[in-house]
């Protein structure tokens, strides 16, 4: 008997691990015109990859650009009922945040950091958006 619900429990426990694995963002390509912060990070402009960093975890994201740069980033919030293909960027002045990561998986919002959250004690952010793809 405790090895039949032992036998139910796994079979429930990799039920619901498949589901999560299907709701994983896929790797997204974008070209981002000017330089970023992800991850307390500071990139350059260029032609980014960016795509889980652990396998079924949906919140820990690798950025990398082929050239050395790359940054891992971890969103506050996974929302998979707001789909789209693009980056939302908050802009101060000549700084830019990664906000948010639309996909069909999904919304990934990423909260601010201390360097943005110290500009923004200073300036309001306007919303810059990158579609993916282009």
């Amino acid at each position: 008997m405790k090895s039949r619900s032992f036998a139910n429990m796994l079979l429930t426990a990799l039920f619901f691990a498949g589901l999560t694995s299907c709701y994983a963002q896929g790797p997204i390509t974008a070209k981002v015109p000017f330089d970023f912060v992800a991850g307390e990070k500071t990139l350059p402009a260029g032609t980014y990859v960016f795509r889980d960093a652990l396998p079924n975890n949906q919140t820990e994201l690798a950025l990398t650009d082929g050239r050395g740069h790359g940054a891992l980033a971890s969103a506050s919030t996974n929302d998979l009922s707001e789909a789209g293909n693009k980056l939302v960027f908050r802009h101060y002045g000549e700084s830019y945040f990664l906000g948010d990561i639309y996909s069909p998986a999904g919304r990934l919002h990423f909260a601010p950091g201390r360097a943005e959250s110290k500009l923004a004690q200073t300036a309001s952010a306007q919303q810059v958006t990158v579609v993916v793809g282009d």
